[in-house]
């Protein structure tokens, strides 16, 4: 019933294996032509004590059909060997995989963060990010604009990218204290029983409700509910706070002056893995003011924790 707008960061944490020897992955210009998916060129790898974190990338899907079942791959490619067309060669450092890409949609500000366990063989690699379908054809690939150097026991960024004013480019804050516009007048309600379900190993998060009752004399457009665990169960909310955003999604139909959108549910893609503990969750619901910035207009805060 409702278009998602997918969201800003997914970081997944696994221990990686290189393989021991070089693997080939195929591919045809024609399939990643028909795919319509699109890897950005600004993604960035940073390597410290042989932990590779590859941030700041953009996944598009420009088809008018939504995607499923998706794999993001990193490979490093030895640049003394010579490629071949069709082909890519490399070690295989880790696999993310992806539920949903929706038409029409991207998924912003990925980032992939891996411990890696075996040590390619000492020379210069290139970093690069295929994207494959669950039968592991090739959908599109990028080049990571980073040159990877290892000794035979550890790797590390040979190139570091530079922002345009020579500045190192910095490395993303997992999980920032969020500061919000806030406005709970009461004319905005989350009615009737919430519920919101966290799928980690599909990475999905499912809202259910409920009903969101409009009492202004306004109508409601850009309605967007988002997702936040939180260490303390969060009854008052300020203007800012320590949380980890996991999902976000935006209504698509305009909620009419004192009218309710009734029984409202959306799922949409888990946007970042937080790190082990039990958190609480916290449900916001926000739209735009008069000069288009965001604002929180009611929340709905869980008394039960979930763990991870």
């Amino acid at each position: 019933m409702k278009k998602i707008f997918l969201t800003t960061m997914f970081v997944f944490c696994v221990s990686g294996v290189f393989a021991q020897e070089l693997q080939s992955v195929n591919y045809t210009t024609n399939e990643i032509n028909e795919s319509q998916l699109v890897l950005s060129t600004n993604w960035i790898t940073k390597i410290e004590n042989n932990s590779v974190l590859i941030y700041n990338g953009n996944i598009k899907n420009e088809s008018n059909k939504n995607v499923r079942n998706i794999n993001l791959e990193l490979y490093l490619v030895p640049q003394k060997l010579k490629q071949t067309a069709g082909a890519i060669k490399g070690f295989h450092v880790t696999k993310v995989p992806f539920k949903d890409v929706a038409k029409k949609s991207s998924l912003v500000g990925v980032n992939i963060e891996n411990e890696v366990s075996e040590v390619p063989p000492a020379g210069l690699y290139d970093a690069i990010l295929i994207l494959t379908d669950k039968n592991g054809k090739v959908l599109t690939y990028q080049k990571v604009n980073s040159v990877v150097e290892s000794d035979g026991s550890k790797i590390a960024v040979k190139n570091i990218p530079l922002t345009p004013d020579g500045k190192v480019m910095k490395t993303p804050d997992l999980y920032p204290s969020f500061q919000m516009d806030i406005k709970e007048d009461n004319s905005i309600a989350l009615e009737n029983e919430w519920k919101v379900e966290v799928d980690f190993k599909n990475f999905m998060v499912k809202v259910i409700g409920g009903d969101i009752s409009n009492k202004t004399s306004r109508d409601l457009n850009n309605v967007v509910l988002d997702v936040f665990l939180t260490k303390d169960v969060q009854n008052q909310v300020i203007s800012n706070f320590d949380a980890v955003h996991i999902a976000s999604a935006e209504l698509s139909n305009k909620i009419e002056s004192y009218k309710k959108f009734v029984d409202t549910t959306i799922t949409t893609n888990l946007t970042t893995i937080p790190q082990n503990g039990t958190y609480h969750i916290l449900l916001t619901l926000s739209v735009k003011d008069e000069n288009g910035n965001s604002v929180v207009r009611t929340k709905r805060a869980f008394l039960d924790t979930i763990s991870f």
